[in-house]
């Protein structure tokens, strides 16, 4: 029985260095995963009015979005990929606004933090399979 809430290209890149087992890859979500994304984000929030910091930010969101669009509807992995994808897309309009001026560059951070909540709150009501 195949999980619906497993993201097969993601227990596949698991499966070269660990067993890809549910309790595994939650240790993994929440251990490594949330930490790691909380201290980048950090690190933007600091660096934010570093010239280069939205074009990085954006760079990063457009690979996101590219890495996700074709399989936005298959395995959940504990967050949903419209989410990430539209959150990405808004992140993208947000850093051309913070390069123009437009928006305060603090957004760049906020709309990061949006993300990891959200994924932290999808992550309680799907089920680790």
């Amino acid at each position: 029985m195949t999980c619906p809430n497993d993201d097969p290209n993601f227990t596949k890149t698991l499966k070269n260095w660990v067993d890809p087992t549910p309790q595994v890859r939650q240790n993994l979500f929440y251990m490594v995963c949330i930490p790691a994304r909380f201290i980048l984000y950090y690190l933007v929030y600091l660096y934010r009015d570093y010239k280069y910091m939205p074009l990085i930010v954006s760079i990063f969101s457009i690979f996101t979005m590219v890495h996700l669009y074709p399989d936005l509807e298959t395995g959940k992995q504990w967050w949903s990929k419209k989410w990430d994808f539209w959150l990405s897309a808004f992140l993208v309009f947000m850093c051309i606004g913070v390069a123009y001026g437009i928006v305060d560059s603090r957004m760049m951070a906020g709309v990061l933090y949006l993300s990891l909540a959200g994924g932290i709150a999808q992550s309680l009501s799907i089920k680790f399979c």
